[in-house]
C-alpha cells in the first residue's frame, strides 16, 4: 500500500463508539464530566491491519493524562494489538476514567508508532466539566410524624448545563444515611424516606465522586394531629359511564377547627383505595373518580383522613348512569 493512501486508513477501518453509540469521526466530541466511567471504543473488520505486527494501537492525550488526570485502560501509550474475532466484528476498548481528571478542553487522538508513514488518527476534543446539583426538592417540606417524603435532587453538567445521568448521589436526613440513588436520562436522583419525629431537620444531597457538592433542604416534621372532614363536595353529581367527577373533601383540626394542609387523604370506592392526595393550604384535597360503568345508579365514594388514634370518615354520592342513546 502507497503512504499516499495511509491518511484514509482510520475512517476507513475504523468506527468509533462512545458508552455504545456508534459516531462519525468528524462529529465525536467527548464531552465528559468529572466523577464518571466512559467506553470508547474502535471498531473494525475486515481489515488489512489485522496481525499486521506494525499495526498495533495506542491512545494518548493532549494534555498528557498526567496532567489531565484522565486515566485510560488500557494505559494512554500502551499499544495494543489487533485480532480478529470470527464471530462478531472486532474492537479495541478503552475506559476512560474521569475520577481524578481536572475540569477543562482536551483531545485525544490514536497512533500506530511501528507503522511507517501511518499518520495519527483524527483529533478527537473534548471537555471536562463539574457535575453541580443545581436543586434539591421535595414534595411536602412541611409534613406530619410517620409521613413519607419523596425528594429529588437535580444533577447539571457545569458549564454546559446538560442533566447528567448516571451520577451517584449520598442522601443522610436528620444526620442518619439513606440509600444512595442515581441520576436518570433527565438528569434526577430521587429518594424516599419516612420522617419519624417531630422537629426541623435537614435532608442533604452529596456527589459520591468528583468535585464536592452538597445541597441541604429543611424538612420541617410537625405532630399528626387529630382531624376531621368538615364537608366534601363533587362535580358533576350525575356522571355518565365512561366520565370521572371531580371530588373533593375539606380537612380541618379536630380541636381548633383550622384548615390543616398537607394532610393525606385516601380516597375508597367499593372498599379499595383508588387514590391518595395531600390537602392544600386550604384544607382541601381532591381525587378524580371514573365511572367505569361496572356498578351503576347511587355510589358513593369516601375520604380517609388517618391519625394516631383515630381515622376520620365521610363520603359523597354519584350517580352513575348509562349514556343514553339518541335515535
Amino acid at each position: 500500500m502507497s503512504n499516499s493512501s495511509l491518511p484514509s486508513t482510520w475512517r476507513a477501518n475504523f468506527r468509533p463508539y462512545l458508552d455504545g453509540i456508534r459516531k462519525r469521526w468528524d462529529d465525536l466530541v467527548l464531552n465528559l464530566v468529572s466523577g464518571k466511567r466512559y467506553q470508547l471504543k474502535l471498531e473494525f473488520d475486515e481489515s488489512y491491519l489485522i496481525g499486521d505486527p506494525e499495526s498495533p494501537i495506542a491512545i494518548h492525550f493532549v494534555p498528557s493524562g498526567d496532567v489531565s488526570g484522565i486515566e485510560a485502560v488500557p494505559p494512554e501509550g500502551q499499544l495494543i494489538e489487533m485480532v480478529r474475532d470470527p464471530d462478531t466484528f472486532s474492537s479495541l476498548i478503552w475506559i476512560l476514567s474521569t475520577e481524578h481528571a481536572h475540569p477543562g478542553p482536551f483531545h485525544i487522538f490514536f497512533r500506530m508508532p511501528l507503522y511507517d508513514g501511518m499518520p495519527d488518527s483524527p483529533i478527537i476534543s473534548g471537555q471536562i466539566e463539574n457535575v453541580t446539583i443545581d436543586s434539591l426538592t421535595c414534595d411536602q417540606a412541611v409534613t406530619y410524624a410517620g409521613y413519607e417524603i419523596n425528594a429529588q435532587a437535580l444533577v447539571l453538567a457545569s458549564p454546559g448545563g446538560r442533566p447528567e445521568s448516571g451520577v451517584t448521589l449520598g442522601w443522610t436526613y436528620a444526620g442518619k444515611p439513606l440509600p444512595d440513588s442515581t441520576t436518570d436520562e433527565n438528569g434526577i436522583a430521587s429518594v424516599t424516606f419516612a420522617v419519624p419525629d417531630v422537629g426541623e431537620h435537614d435532608l442533604t444531597a452529596t456527589l459520591v465522586s468528583g468535585l464536592p457538592d452538597t445541597k441541604t433542604l429543611r424538612i420541617v416534621v410537625q405532630e399528626l394531629r387529630r382531624a376531621g372532614i368538615e364537608r366534601m363536595t363533587q362535580y358533576p353529581f350525575e356522571l355518565p359511564v365512561g366520565q370521572s367527577a371531580e371530588i373533593a373533601a375539606f380537612v380541618r383540626d379536630w380541636y381548633t377547627l383550622q384548615p390543616l394542609a398537607g394532610r393525606k387523604v385516601h380516597w375508597i370506592f367499593n372498599g379499595y383505595e383508588f387514590d391518595v392526595s395531600y390537602t392544600d393550604l386550604t384544607g382541601r384535597a381532591t381525587a378524580r373518580w371514573l365511572a367505569t360503568g361496572a356498578v351503576t345508579g347511587v355510589v358513593y365514594v369516601w375520604a380517609h383522613v388517618r391519625s394516631l388514634d383515630h381515622i376520620a370518615e365521610k363520603s359523597v354520592p354519584l350517580n352513575v348512569v348509562r349514556s343514553k342513546i339518541h335515535k
